[in-house]
């Protein structure tokens, strides 16, 4: 299943460019206004407000 908003944890992020789809992380932690996001060129975890990261354009997967 695909989702635009409501990430939760373990969701894959990917985010599309000229070259296709691309794989950007994973959601880590949730919090009432922000996600957490492992990334892999970065030790530990981005923390992003859940309105900016939306309105990148991010698209998470989920395996429910």
């Amino acid at each position: 299943m695909y989702k635009i908003k409501d990430f939760k944890i373990g969701d894959k992020i990917y985010k599309h460019t000229e070259a296709g789809w691309k794989y950007n992380g994973s959601i880590a932690k949730v919090t009432d206004e922000c996600y957490g996001m492992r990334v892999d060129s970065i030790t530990g975890i981005i923390m992003i407000r859940k309105d900016l990261f939306e309105l990148q354009g991010y698209i998470g997967e989920s395996k429910i």
